[in-house]
């Protein structure tokens, strides 16, 4: 007998066959025992209940250890048809008295034979009906011989029944749920049965009127098309929680299953080899509220079913995704996961991981290979590519890993690198830019990091010319490696991206003062009042003929533009060198001078085109032609601009134009016009503007006091993806107002109005559902202030700093931003009626952040660029002051209301939704300087 304090088995129950039963079925001996209390001699019977051998010797230690060791020695039986000593006639030799047998201390009844079930319907009835205690009924018989076999008598076997098991049955599938229904506590059903011996001569009228509980599990193997139907039509419906299917046609049948279940599902999975039609619908996991677990194993080809059904999914509780993906057609090598058919389930395996933190485990089993890629499907998903590190880790998990990112690593690093926005046109076989894909992904990952503050920038600053005074526009190449600089005394600079020095200049008599200039696709566009001067690069010109150039008469360049030429030649082109691309780069030559009808600084260069616009009217000329083509009219001033403040008088702010449409800020409203008809297409006025109204969920926001008049300075649009016409707007105001309107074009009518000057029928003021509105700094009114914008980001520029928003996040989760408390407001916000620096231009591109600097009005006796330098290095403290917070926090966002809130400058960042990802503070000097500031967010190359 073993020790009763050694360590039990783990197996919950013994498993013994009847054979045991010869030798304890009498208790002999009536030895003297010290008494023990029957909770004691319940503990060492338990203690046992996996050492069968030890139970029989306490059988024939004393009577009253019978029936304690045979609740455990007969706890499972088994009536098999190879032994003699597990038959059904040696069980009713050994116990003649069915009333007296071990039958009712049987939880499990294990039938593997087709003469125990017969045996029901014969005088043999009472030994089978004797087991009227088991919890759990398993049928494993021989797959033939049965079909005419009644189930009838083992209705109602045991009242307490709770779990049925049918292995490879060969009896009607009507008497199998008939039997099933008897047992109105049966909450596990197991059902397993080849295809070719399945059969269901049931109809419709033979359904059993009543259902068990059906709360627990559901197994259905091999052929299981019959009894899902005859599932679905139980009265009582189905409440499974755990759902194992092999999947058989037809599929609609497992679909109505798995949504009878919704309500109660916890846990799924589901076994199909076929390939599924495509007309099939999906599983809707809408209201399966407590689902935990999904499994799929599928053929290689039902990869779009699994994908529209996990889109789905609701529950807040699910933990685990496991896709099993088989084909014997193709080896690992031939499997590309980037094809198509994997680019919704990899977005969706992102958008649960970073909504759920559940990440899809995915395994492929390939002709005679076995590849567990666990959680690679995110990695190639544009929503994940900054976890760009995970990738570089993935080979040291396990050989298949680096098999897998051996054999693929040219795939997967090309695939990032187009996700991440490159446009190489190269082939799929081209080595890509210069470095391969892995080196680009590196280096553009690295970019985003530094972008959302999580790596600090390289700040620089530039002095060009001491003597031409401060900047104040830039115009900027990176492709051709040039800066275009003008300058608040006149003046105008083109300068290497790199090392800085100056590779063309004009006169500041050729290009006076506060002049404004535009750049694009090699076209320098300087406005002198009623003119604009149009320059091109010399390198574009020098073999086109004069008499494709624009002439004397129709807008040529006049003479001041032709000295000024000759000048700028005597300077920087060398003869000998004249068609030498290197020496010619960042120099230009006079090509029109467009004579405007109206005098006019706001004007807007793109795609060959120049928007030019006047108080009330706008001009479009061809800039390769130097031809008017359009003039369109604007609204005109309303009479009572006497009562307006003299700073927001309505006069053209910016301009700005797409291939559908003209945008057109004044002051006061904002008009979006059609570029092929010229009529009015949209209106939004300052004053009648739905942002007026401040909401107050719950009681968590207050009211703001709006200081400062709300007029537009600039409006932007932040087209993200580079596919729809005006994706997103955001404007600036005066007083520092940012707001920001998601999916702009949805704003805009059918058809334009009939006037230019009428405004369409439109309900635009009344609901902008996706319209964010909040202030970067304390609303004051100011004229400073500037708009940038390059993909995803908009640079704003403000008397304490530099701010960049990411807009990429918050426009698609819209709602998911926990609202911030008040200590995260801006309690003593500083007066800067002293502080008021001038920020003349701003730019922004894919890695650097260009500014122009008018420090008059700085009062920081420290230097500028020390300043600057200090911040970047030193993350923790971050020049603390005591109107700066400590804690960052996010917008709040609503489909349903608009809030208005004040957004206060922040030192820790946020990787999520709307955030200020880079924070610029405090550019303050007591000196007049020459000074242009790069930021930039490349890493060095030597980090790749």
């Amino acid at each position: 007998m073993p020790s009763l304090y050694s360590r039990p088995s783990a197996h919950s129950s013994s498993l013994l066959s009847v054979d045991w039963a010869r030798k304890v079925i009498v208790a002999r001996g009536t030895a003297m025992l010290p008494y023990l209390p029957p909770e004691i001699l319940d503990l060492i019977t338990d203690h046992l209940r996996d050492e069968p051998t030890t139970l029989e010797a306490c059988c024939l230690v004393s009577k009253s250890w019978v029936p304690r060791t045979r609740r455990h020695l007969f706890a499972h039986v088994k009536f098999g048809p190879f032994q003699e000593t597990t038959s059904l006639e040696w069980w009713m030799t050994t116990f003649p008295d069915p009333s007296n047998s071990p039958a009712h201390y049987t939880c499990t009844l294990e039938i593997s034979t087709l003469t125990a079930v017969k045996a029901a319907t014969t005088h043999r009835n009472a030994w089978v009906r004797s087991f009227n205690s088991i919890v759990t009924l398993e049928v494993n018989t021989e797959p033939w011989g049965g079909f005419d076999v009644s189930l009838v008598r083992l209705h109602r076997l045991s009242a307490n029944l709770k779990s049925l098991c049918f292995n490879h049955p060969s009896f009607n599938l009507i008497q199998v749920i008939s039997l099933a229904c008897s047992f109105p506590l049966l909450e596990d059903f197991l059902f397993n049965i080849p295809s070719d011996l399945a059969r269901d001569l049931g109809d419709a009228t033979s359904t059993p009127p009543t259902s068990p509980k059906l709360t627990r599990s559901l197994v259905l193997r091999g052929q299981s098309a019959f009894i899902t139907r005859r599932l679905l039509d139980l009265p009582g419906g189905l409440h499974f929680a755990k759902i194992t299917m092999q999947v058989r046609k037809p599929m609609e049948s497992v679909v109505n299953l798995v949504s009878r279940c919704s309500h109660t599902l916890e846990s799924l999975s589901l076994d199909c080899s076929f390939q599924l039609e495509s007309r099939l619908p999906p599983l809707d996991f809408s209201d399966a509220e407590q689902l935990e677990n999904v499994e799929f194993s599928w053929s290689l080809r039902n990869v779009w079913w699994i994908t529209a059904s996990l889109q789905t999914v609701k529950s807040k509780y699910l933990r685990q995704i496991t896709i099993e993906v088989c084909s014997a057609r193709f080896y690992l090598p031939q499997i590309d996961v980037l094809l198509p058919e994997w680019e919704d389930l990899n977005r969706l395996s992102s958008e649960l991981w970073i909504s759920r933190s559940v990440l899809p485990k995915i395994k492929y089993y390939g002709a005679g290979y076995v590849l567990d890629l666990g959680e690679i499907a995110p990695i190639f998903l544009p929503e994940l590519t900054k976890r760009l590190h995970l990738v570089a880790s993935l080979s040291t998990l396990s050989k298949s890993w680096l098999v897998f990112m051996t054999t693929k690593e040219f795939s997967i690093y090309r695939s990032i690198s187009k996700r991440y926005g490159c446009t190489s046109e190269d082939g799929e076989d081209s080595a890509g830019p210069p470095g391969g894909w892995k080196a680009w992904s590196i280096r553009k990952f690295q970019t985003e990091l530094r972008w959302v503050g999580k790596l600090p920038g390289n700040p620089y600053m530039v002095t060009l010319l001491e003597d031409m005074g401060n900047f104040y526009g830039i115009k900027l190449d990176e492709e051709a490696g040039y800066v275009i600089n003008t300058f608040i005394e006149g003046g105008l600079v083109v300068s290497d991206i790199s090392d800085h020095r100056i590779l063309w200049s004009l006169e500041e008599e050729f290009r006076p003062d506060y002049v404004h200039c535009d750049y694009d696709d090699g076209y320098l566009v300087l406005n002198l009042y009623d003119h604009c001067k149009v320059w091109r690069r010399r390198i574009d010109v020098l073999d086109i003929p004069d008499k494709a150039r624009p002439s004397r008469s129709q807008n040529g360049p006049d003479d001041e533009m032709v000295k000024g030429n000759r000048i700028a030649e005597g300077r920087y082109l060398d003869a000998s060198r004249s068609r030498d691309p290197n020496h010619l780069r960042g120099q230009f030559a006079p090509w029109a001078s467009l004579v405007l009808p109206d005098q006019s600084r706001i004007f807007k260069l793109a795609q060959g085109t120049l928007l030019v616009s006047s108080g009330f009217t706008a001009f479009i000329y061809d800039i390769e032609k130097a031809e008017l083509q359009q003039t369109i009219e604007s609204e005109k001033a309303e009479k009572s601009l006497k009562k307006v403040k003299f700073h927001v008088a309505d006069e053209v702010r910016y301009v700005d134009f797409s291939d559908q449409h003209i945008l057109v800020v004044r002051a006061l409203r904002l008009y979006v016009y059609d570029w092929e008809t010229g009529l009015l297409v949209l209106r939004i006025p300052a004053k009648e503007r739905p942002w007026d109204l401040y909401a107050r969920p719950e009681n968590q926001w207050e009211f703001i006091e709006r200081r400062g008049e709300l007029s537009f300075r600039q409006a932007v649009r932040p087209n993200l993806n580079d596919r729809d016409d005006f994706n997103h707007l955001v404007i600036l105001t005066l007083s520092f107002r940012v707001i920001l309107i998601q999916d702009f074009w949805r704003l805009l009518p059918v058809s334009p109005s009939s006037s230019p000057t009428s405004v369409p029928s439109l309900p635009l003021l009344k609901d902008i559902s996706k319209q964010i509105d909040f202030y970067i700094e304390p609303p004051l009114v100011q004229r400073d202030g500037l708009l940038a914008y390059h993909r995803g980001r908009v640079a704003v520029v403000r008397t304490y700093g530099i701010y960049v928003l990411n807009l990429d996040s918050i426009l698609d989760q819209l709602g998911e931003i926990a609202l911030p408390t008040k200590d995260d407001l801006l309690e003593n916000p500083p007066n800067s009626a002293e502080c008021d620096p001038s920020w003349p231009d701003l730019r922004l591109t894919e890695t650097k952040l260009y500014l122009s600097v008018f420090p008059k009005y700085f009062r920081d006796k420290r230097d500028t660029h020390e300043l600057v330098m200090g911040h970047l290095r030193d993350e923790t403290t971050a020049l603390e002051t005591p109107w700066l917070v400590k804690r960052s926090w996010v917008v709040p966002q609503t489909r349903k209301r608009l809030f208005t809130l004040q957004l206060v400058p922040c030192l820790q960042l946020v990787e999520m939704k709307l955030y200020l990802s880079v924070f610029l503070e405090g550019y303050r000097a007591n000196r007049w300087g020459d000074d242009m500031w790069f930021y930039d967010f490349a890493p060095p190359p030597l980090f790749v």
